[in-house]
C-alpha cells in the first residue's frame, strides 16, 4: 500500500514537473529574441551617449525582454534620410530598411504616406504619450494622410535662445543705461542696437560712421515665422507665405532698417562665428549650438579678451505672445511585424524617459522631451554631471521658457525646405542691395518688391 502511494505521488510530481517544463518552453517560444537595427545621425558626444545608452538597454531591459538593439548605420541626417527614402522605394543597391531611424518630420511624412512608417498611437498607451511635452509631440503628428497618427517620437529638441557677450555688454550698459531686461523684446533689442552703434562709433571720433553691429539672427525664416506667431498671425497659410499684411511689415521693418543702418548683420554665418571676432554683441541661435559660443574673443587689432556668455529667452515683440521655435528630429519605427514594432516602441519609451533622455539631451544642449524631465532636471544625475557652464545655462533658460512659452514648428510639406531657402536668400539680398547702394534705400518700395517674389 505504501509503495503504491509512493508511486502515485511520484507520478503526480513527474506530471507537475512536465507541465512546468512545457509551460516554460511555451513562454520561451512566445518570447523569441529580437535584434532591432537602428540608423541615426548623431555624431561626437551625442553618438557616444547614444552608444552608451543602447548598451545599457541591452544589458538591462533588453536582456530581460529578449531585445537587442544594434546600430547598423551612422551618417549625417540628410544622408540617413536619403538612404531611408532609397530603401523605402527599393532602389537598386539600397540596403534593407532598419527597424528604427532618426528622422525629421518632412521625411517621416513621406514614409508615412507610403505606408512604411508605423503609427506610435497604436504602439504606446495614452498614459505614456501624455508624459511628452505636447508641442514636441505635435510636430510628429500627421493629419493629412489616410492613416492619421503620430509617426515621429521626439528624442531631443532644440529651440532658439539669445546669446549675449555679457562682459562687453556690462561696459556698454554702464555708459548708456541699457538694461539686460531690454533684450527680452525685439523693440528693446532694436533700441539697444541703435545705442550700441552710436556708442562704438563715438569711440573713434576721427572715423565717422564706423559703429559696430549689435545683433545677428542665425535663421531668418524662423525669425519671421515665430514673429508672426507672437503677433497672433501666421506666416504660412494654405501652403504659401502670407506677407502682405501689417504684422509681417512690422517684422520686415525691424530687419530691413536694422540691416541697412548697420545694427543687424546681413550674413550667412552663425552667430557664434561673429561673436568670436567681436563683430556682434548678441545673437539668436539654436539651443543645440550654445556650446560653440566662445569664451574668448579676438578683436581686429589681434588683442584677445576672455568673456562670459549669458543665455536669455528668445525675444518677443511688444504686446505679443511668448512663442519660440522648436526644431530637432525624432525617431520613427519602420513597419514590420507586431513583435518587432512593439519591441522598438519599448526601446524608444525607455530611451525617452527622463532618466535616460536627460543624459542624452545634455550632451549637446538639446531639450528633454517629457514634461517631468524639466521639473526633475536640477536634481537629476544628468544635471550633476554637466561641467560646461553654457550647457547648464542653456538648459536653465529652456526650462524657464518651457513654463510659459509655446513651442512652434513649421507645418510639414514636401517643398518646405525650398520655400525657407528662397525666403532667406531674398530677404538678405534685398537688405544687402540697399545697403550697398545697388537699389534705392526706400523701405516701402523694397517691401513691395520683396513680397511680389512670393
Amino acid at each position: 500500500m505504501q509503495k503504491k502511494l509512493q508511486k502515485h505521488i511520484g507520478a503526480i510530481l513527474t506530471g507537475f514537473i512536465l507541465i512546468l517544463l512545457i509551460t516554460s518552453c511555451i513562454g520561451k517560444k512566445n518570447k523569441e529574441p529580437v535584434t532591432l537595427t537602428i540608423w541615426h545621425g548623431y555624431a561626437g558626444a551625442m553618438q557616444k551617449s547614444m552608444d552608451s545608452l543602447i548598451e545599457k538597454f541591452n544589458e538591462t531591459v533588453g536582456a530581460r525582454e529578449g531585445i537587442t538593439v544594434k546600430v547598423t548605420g551612422v551618417a549625417d541626417s540628410p544622408v540617413v534620410h536619403e538612404r531611408l527614402l532609397a530603401a523605402a522605394n527599393k532602389d537598386p543597391g539600397a540596403p534593407p530598411l532598419p527597424d528604427i531611424a532618426t528622422s525629421y518630420p518632412d521625411v517621416a511624412f513621406i514614409l508615412a504616406k507610403m505606408g512604411v512608417a508605423a503609427n506610435f498611437e497604436a504602439l504606446l498607451d495614452k498614459a505614456t504619450l501624455d508624459r511628452y511635452v505636447p508641442d514636441f509631440l505635435a510636430e510628429g503628428k500627421f493629419d493629412s494622410i489616410p492613416e492619421k497618427g503620430l509617426y515621429v517620437l521626439p528624442v531631443g529638441k532644440s529651440t532658439e535662445l539669445l546669446y549675449l557677450n555679457r562682459t562687453v555688454f556690462e561696459r556698454f550698459a554702464a555708459d548708456t543705461g541699457v538694461k539686460l531686461e531690454n533684450l527680452r523684446t525685439w523693440e528693446g533689442i532694436y533700441a539697444a542696437a541703435k545705442a550700441w552703434y552710436k556708442w562704438t562709433d563715438e569711440k573713434t571720433p576721427d572715423v565717422p560712421g564706423d559703429g559696430k553691429t549689435f545683433f545677428h539672427y542665425d535663421n531668418l525664416f524662423n525669425y519671421a515665422m515665430i514673429g508672426m506667431e507672437q503677433l497672433g498671425d501666421s506666416l504660412l497659410k494654405n501652403g504659401t507665405l502670407a506677407l502682405d499684411n501689417e504684422n509681417f511689415r512690422r517684422i520686415w521693418d525691424f530687419y530691413y532698417t536694422g540691416a541697412i543702418n548697420g545694427y543687424v548683420t546681413i550674413s550667412e554665418n552663425f552667430g557664434s562665428h561673429h561673436m568670436q571676432y567681436g563683430d556682434i554683441l548678441c545673437s539668436v541661435s539654436s539651443s543645440a549650438g550654445g556650446i560653440y559660443f566662445p569664451d574668448k574673443i579676438t578683436w581686429l587689432d589681434n588683442t584677445s579678451e576672455n568673456i562670459i556668455i549669458d543665455i536669455l529667452p528668445c525675444p518677443v515683440f511688444e504686446g505679443g505672445k511668448k512663442v519660440a521655435v522648436q526644431r530637432g528630429g525624432g525617431m520613427l519605427i519602420v513597419k514590420s511585424t507586431p513583435e518587432r514594432e512593439k519591441a522598438a516602441a519599448l526601446f524608444l519609451k525607455w530611451f525617452t524617459a527622463p532618466e535616460q533622455n536627460l543624459i542624452f539631451a545634455v550632451t549637446a544642449g538639446y531639450l528633454p522631451v517629457m514634461t517631468d524631465a524639466f521639473t526633475d532636471f536640477e536634481k537629476s544625475k544628468a544635471a550633476e554631471g554637466i561641467t560646461n557652464p553654457k550647457i547648464r545655462k542653456t538648459l536653465g533658460t529652456a526650462t524657464e521658457m518651457q513654463k510659459d512659452y509655446r513651442f512652434y514648428y513649421a507645418p510639414t510639406s514636401e517643398d518646405m525646405d525650398e520655400l525657407k531657402g528662397k525666403f532667406t536668400r531674398e530677404l538678405r539680398q534685398t537688405a544687402r542691395d540697399a545697403k550697398d547702394g545697388l537699389t534705392p534705400n526706400n523701405p516701402d518700395e523694397a517691401y513691395r518688391n520683396f513680397i511680389q517674389k512670393f
